[in-house]
């Protein structure tokens, strides 16, 4: 999991206007902020799976993929600049396996950066 200062409260961005890249399985909403740092969201909603548990797998993949990538690779975060990453997951994703979901995490650390 990622440090809870690296953590978006998702209600803090609704409505807000943002940058969004898309992509097959996901979307990325990205809106300034004021910190020195990134911080990052991830919604999955019930669409996706209708159990807790596999929604929360995955979210603990996405998370833990962007605490290595980003965090303990030794690339540092403030290159990404003051802002916020929302990744909205679509419900397509729940019917790929954990290594199309990794691909799937690399394709979205690729359009962060």
């Amino acid at each position: 999991m990622l440090a809870k200062k690296y953590r978006l409260p998702i209600q803090n961005v609704i409505n807000k206007k943002a940058k969004i890249i898309r992509g097959q399985y996901y979307s990325i909403k990205i809106f300034p902020n004021s910190l020195p740092y990134c911080r990052f969201g991830l919604s999955v909603s019930k669409k996706v799976s209708a159990k807790a548990v596999i929604r929360n797998q995955i979210k603990r993949q996405i998370f833990n993929g962007i605490r290595k990538e980003l965090f303990e690779s030794g690339n540092p975060t403030e290159s990404l600049g003051g802002n916020d990453f929302l990744i909205i997951l679509y419900p397509e994703i729940g019917k790929l396996d954990k290594n199309e979901i990794s691909r799937q995490f690399d394709e979205i650390i690729n359009k962060i950066r």
